[in-house]
Parts: C-alpha cells; structure tokens; sequence
C-alpha cells in the first residue's frame, strides 16, 4: 500500500507557519518565565546563586498565584524605573497596584447621592460656554448600611471593664 504524500507547502506558506507558532498565547509558567527572565535582563550583575534563583522563581510564582499575572507585571515595569537593584518579591508586593476589586461593588440603596447606583452626578463648570455648568457623573463612594461599624453595646463594655479588673 502507497502512503498520501504530504503536500509540500510554498516557502511562504511555511514562513507564515513558522511567524504564528512564535507567537502563540504562551501558558503560565512560560509568562512567568519570560516575566524572570525580563527582571534577570535588567538587571544582570545580580549575585544570585543557582538555588537562590530557584528560591525567587518559587517566590515570585507564590506572588503571581497570590496576586494575579497582571498586577505582578505592572509591580515589575514600576521597579524598572524605582529600584537599582534586582526587587526581591517584598518589594515587588509594595509596588503592586491597588486591586480594582478592594472597592464594594454595591452600593448602598438609601444612599440620597446615587439612590445604589454607585453613580452620583455632579454639577460643573462648562468646558464650552463661561458661566454655564454642566452635569456629570463621577463614582459614589457610599457604603452599605449594613457593613457599617456596630458600637459594642454598654453591657458588653462592662463586661471587658469587669474582666480586665478581676483578671
């Protein structure tokens, strides 16, 4: 029995290939090595070891899990221009970025700015015509009602004052 041949494709059709499979999405590991591998670059007189740079990786990936990818990577652009010296991942979580999620994303419905909608509107200056103001929307930082400090109640109060004293 004959085998089909392959079809023999064009030097250009092969140099395509060959430009796509370069740039693939690459996995985690690999972002996080091509991440390593931008640090160790920046800096290259760093007097690392062959086990304190397993120990970094090891660190450094810890981060990312922690972290997320994109948070890491924009701690690691900020230490290009912050640090002289190859950061240590203490000093890249110092540079991390606020995480868009440390702010509630709800709102709190009796709120008499934005009514829950988490948007407020604002009046302001005219950019167009002087002495007029316009409306817009800017962010309402209110607070569910619910998530609000409780005060300890006086019994509760007398009890940590009778604890402290007779203990």
């Amino acid at each position: 029995m004959q085998q089909a041949a392959e079809p023999r494709k064009s030097p250009r059709k092969a140099k395509c290939d060959m430009r796509s499979a370069r740039h693939e999405v690459k996995s985690d590991a690999g972002r996080l090595e091509a991440l390593i591998d931008s640090l160790l670059l920046r800096w290259p007189n760093h007097r690392k070891d062959a086990a304190q740079l397993v120990a970094y990786h090891d660190d450094l990936s810890d981060l990312v899990a922690e972290c997320g990818f994109d948070r890491v990577t924009a701690a690691v652009r900020a230490s290009f221009t912050r640090n002289n010296f190859l950061p240590e991942p203490s000093e890249l979580r110092e540079l991390l970025p606020a995480n868009r999620y440390d702010q509630p994303q709800w709102h709190d419905e009796a709120c008499p700015d934005c009514h829950g909608s988490g948007w407020k509107l604002v009046q302001v200056a005219s950019t167009f015509y002087a002495g007029k103001t316009e409306t817009r929307a800017t962010r309402c930082l209110c607070k569910p009602a619910t998530a609000q400090k409780k005060r300890p109640s006086s019994s509760a109060t007398e009890e940590c004052r009778s604890e402290a004293h007779t203990g």
